[in-house]
């Protein structure tokens, strides 16, 4: 004799009564986190609903690129130039943009999987991996995270970053489109330098500056679109380097002087920014560059090209060229001697990394939790800070938030980076292969000092862009070589 019931039906009853005593129990219990888990589950289904709705249109007029090249300019800009609240939001174009540059990934990621593989298709798939990996262990570190809110605050900048990185792996197969992103971050440049001499020149400041109402004998210091002049001063360290085609590669001599500007206009604003890790990342991106980059003969001519400039400028400006050589040596050498002011941002930062220490001893090296490390200084600091919560040091702060894990894999993709690029440079054939090999592996070696500058590199979208920029050029290069490849190839 046949079931009564289909097991089936059964096994649909059986979700439906669990489901039903779960949400009655929380609808007397827990009423507000119910609405919460109703309206995020609508929200994802609505996401997943609209890029059917607009499949045609994104399909009929190729919006996707555009989309996502109007997005990466937008993240460096950030609420700087334009913003206004709607309610207890605050929208400016990178806001505005992002729901659309996810509907426009959503499209293809859906309805083009071939050509725009999130993962399973594409060479930097450990590097992925490693990256979603670490973004699902911060969710579990809210566990034993002290600050949910924090924790989830953080969680979101991650969670953004590592989506810029999967739009530039999916989306930018071409050497066309890495261009097109210099060019994008070099406009942004010429724009936030103009900013910057505004700032210096006038003393005045965007809203989103802390210079906006600052005293009148600092305002000088220059922030463009960010909120301080660390901030800037390490977008500035960074952008240096991605003038290297231009300045090593074109023969074009417009395009030359206008790099050369650039570059004496970002090394002047990071001088008065008065950020001293910053300018001794750029000597060290300098010399790693001297290094690995240049010819036998190009050294010889750097040397003797810097030896000239160094006896004419002591010669005609003696004076001025050794106040100048004083304050940056003096400014250097300052983040290696401890102070007896108590007060001393050297000293402040010493007592930060031995607090947040402390806080990962206790806790088997798992990190204290994701976003953690300003509620754990607020409230657990054993060494004296005065007052200051932001770690201000990138790798420490992935260290104890994350634990050993996540810090390793970090350290190993940075690692891994430097060293493919490196290779890349060698096996290049071509100029504008060489050149953006070059620029973003400089770059990339200037991050390890820039990344101390800013209070977090967490929330600075232009540490997403070059990350984005340098791990979706090495994937496009190793497509282009798999593509290059005979078949049947080893």
């Amino acid at each position: 004799m046949g079931n009564v019931l289909p097991m089936k039906f059964i096994q649909q009853m059986f979700v439906a009564l669990i489901l039903s005593i779960a949400l009655g129990w929380g609808v007397v219990y827990h009423f507000d986190a119910v609405i919460v888990s109703i309206s995020l589950l609508a929200a994802g289904i609505l996401l997943l609903l609209v890029p059917f709705a607009f499949k045609q249109l994104i399909k009929r007029y190729s919006l996707g690129k555009p989309i996502i090249y109007l997005f990466v300019f937008s993240s460096f800009l950030g609420p700087g130039i334009i913003s206004f609240r709607v309610g207890p939001i605050s929208l400016f174009p990178y806001r505005i943009l992002l729901p659309v540059a996810m509907l426009a990934a959503l499209y293809y990621w859906l309805f083009k999987k071939e050509e725009h593989s999130i993962i399973n298709r594409q060479p930097v798939k450990p590097v992925l991996l490693f990256l979603l990996g670490w973004l699902c262990f911060g969710f579990i570190s809210l566990l034993w995270a002290e600050s949910l809110i924090d924790g989830i605050k953080e969680l979101v900048f991650l969670g953004l970053g590592i989506f810029l990185i999967l739009l530039f792996t999916t989306f930018f197969n071409h050497r066309k489109d890495y261009t097109i992103v210099l060019y994008i971050w070099l406009t942004a440049l010429l724009f936030i330098i103009v900013l910057g001499f505004w700032n210096h020149f006038t003393k005045q400041a965007l809203p989103v500056s802390r210079m906006y109402d600052a005293p009148l004998y600092i305002r000088g210091r220059p922030t463009a679109v960010f909120k301080n002049e660390n901030d800037l001063a390490s977008f500035l360290a960074l952008s240096v380097f991605l003038l290297l085609p231009f300045l090593h590669y074109s023969k074009r001599w417009m395009l030359k002087l206008i790099a050369v500007f650039m570059l004496l206009s970002s090394l002047y604003l990071i001088n008065l920014t008065l950020s001293r890790a910053n300018l001794l990342a750029v000597i060290i991106g300098a010399l790693f560059w001297f290094l690995f980059f240049t010819t036998k003969k190009e050294k010889q001519y750097t040397l003797y090209a810097v030896a000239v400039v160094g006896i004419v400028g002591m010669v005609l400006f003696a004076d001025r060229f050794l106040i100048l050589f004083n304050d940056v040596f003096q400014t250097i050498l300052s983040l290696f001697q401890p102070s007896q002011n108590p007060s001393d941002s050297n000293d402040i930062r010493v007592n930060l990394i031995k607090n947040a220490l402390l806080f990962l001893s206790n806790t088997f090296g798992f990190g204290i939790g994701a976003g953690n490390i300003e509620h754990f200084i607020n409230s657990h600091a054993k060494y004296s800070t005065m007052g200051t919560l932001n770690l201000h040091n990138w790798w420490i702060e992935i260290l104890v938030q994350y634990g050993f894990i996540a810090f390793a894999g970090y350290v190993i993709t940075y690692i891994w980076m430097i060293v493919t690029l490196l290779k890349l440079f060698f096996k290049s054939t071509n100029n504008q292969d060489r050149s953006l090999s070059e620029a973003l592996c400089t770059t990339i070696v200037v991050f390890s000092l820039a990344s101390i500058s800013p209070s977090s590199i967490m929330t600075l979208n232009y540490s997403w862009v070059l990350w984005a920029f340098a791990i979706g050029y090495i994937n496009f290069r190793y497509k282009n070589d798999l593509k290059q490849k005979p078949e049947g190839a080893i």
